[in-house]
């Protein structure tokens, strides 16, 4: 390529170049978000087995259960409510009132604490937040593992990590840490929970994850814990919910008459759908992904009508370029390639700028976010990569109709 031809033909078309690149960028964010929003909506299957079916949520004091059971914040202050005692005595009225074959009681975020040293040092402690998946409706949930390996049957106290934390811990290798069910202990520099040693299993990159609710959140920074009973045990008694999990079917007049003997909400005890937790009212999802997919479909457009517009416009002007540069001694097969060339110099330009930008975004965003928003911005490789092999070929697909009019019409000059 003949590179001060290069220069000109950039310099000759400065403005237009300039809206090219920017166009490239925006249209490579765009498809981008599509492509990783909808990719990962399309896995959430996985993380609704049918074995969710058949789950009912019992909830106790719903109008403290976001204070009670939340990520811990909103209750360093006034401090969490003991509801072991009574909700004992719910799962065993529940099992006497239904036939039920599993209860069990949901824990919220578990929080881990660390100390390389091993002097339980406040200072030097590494803290970590997990859900305990320790129980046995959560065996079939799929869990993207990059590195490592799921548990298997009947293993407890083991945790999968996210992939943001192989820099701080090894596969295979077991942890001592400091176990809490509150927030307050990490804040106020205060390990006062029960040591318990966790062994490092794997690793994993999908950031969708079941919390304490069985909602599903995307979340980078949550790992996932297998604990035994004897473990779990030892956190503080106040979980204010139960899982039942059961195969015959609790009419919502059942149900509705169980909670009035207790003189309780009846909404507080209802079944698990987890269809309407995902794409239905709760998150929006579907309104959500129409609107990534009519923005990434505008941006698509408008860069194709730019591209053809340009080149049919030009076309003419771009064919005499061809024969002076034939005039000046280059074949015609090396006047077209740097007519060629000289388009990507300026497409493959807004294609990286639009990757970087997307990149930076995701890096700057801390990804603690209820619910699942399909216009999020989180990084894969993976995804990128497809979103700029997309946007290249429909700047390729764009040029073909170009491209061959020109090689038609040089062909008729040199005859």
């Amino acid at each position: 390529m003949n590179f001060k031809i290069q220069l000109l033909l950039f310099i000759d078309n400065f403005l237009k170049n300039i809206v090219f690149i920017a166009m490239s960028a925006v249209t490579v964010i765009m498809i981008t978000i599509a492509v990783t929003g909808f990719s990962n909506y399309n896995n959430l299957a996985m993380y609704f087995p049918d074995s969710f079916n058949d789950i009912y949520i019992y909830r106790y004091d719903s109008t403290l259960l976001d204070m009670n059971n939340g990520d811990g914040y909103g209750v360093a202050e006034i401090g969490y409510r003991d509801y072991s005692e009574i909700m004992k005595e719910r799962k065993e009225l529940i099992s006497s009132s239904f036939d039920v074959d599993e209860i069990c009681f949901l824990n919220g975020i578990v929080y881990l604490d660390y100390d390389p040293s091993g002097k339980k040092q406040p200072e030097n402690m590494d803290f970590l937040q997990v859900y305990d998946y320790g129980y046995s409706v959560f065996k079939d949930i799929s869990i993207d593992v990059v590195e490592g390996r799921l548990p298997q049957k009947e293993e407890v106290n083991v945790i999968l990590l996210p992939s943001s934390y192989k820099s701080k811990y090894q596969c295979n290798q077991s942890y001592e840490f400091y176990l809490n069910k509150t927030i307050n202990a990490y804040m106020e520099n205060d390990i006062s929970g029960p040591r318990v040693s966790l062994k490092v299993i794997g690793y994993f990159d999908n950031p969708f994850l079941l919390d304490s609710n069985l909602n599903v959140i995307m979340n980078n920074y949550v790992g996932i814990a297998y604990l035994s009973e004897d473990v779990r045990a030892a956190l503080p008694g106040f979980s204010s919910r139960l899982l039942i999990k059961t195969d015959t079917e609790l009419t919502e007049n059942e149900l509705e008459e169980f909670m009035k003997t207790l003189g309780e909400d009846p909404s507080n005890f209802y079944k698990y759908n987890s269809k309407y937790e995902y794409e239905g009212k709760e998150y929006n999802l579907k309104e959500d992904s129409d609107e990534v997919k009519n923005k990434a479909l505008l941006a698509v457009v408008v860069l194709f009508i730019m591209i053809v517009a340009d080149t049919y416009l030009h076309l003419d002007r771009t064919v005499g370029f061809v024969v002076t540069l034939m005039k000046i001694g280059l074949s015609r097969k090396a006047a077209m390639l740097n007519i060629i060339f000289n388009k990507l110099i300026v497409i493959i330009p807004g294609i990286l700028a639009g990757t970087i930008i997307y990149k930076v975004i995701c890096d700057s965003t801390i990804r603690f976010v209820s619910g699942i928003g399909i216009s999020e911005f989180f990084w894969s490789s993976k995804y990128s990569a497809i979103a700029l092999l997309l946007v290249l070929a429909g700047c390729l697909v764009a040029h073909i109709p170009f491209i061959v009019k020109v090689l038609s019409i040089e062909l008729q000059r040199e005859e």
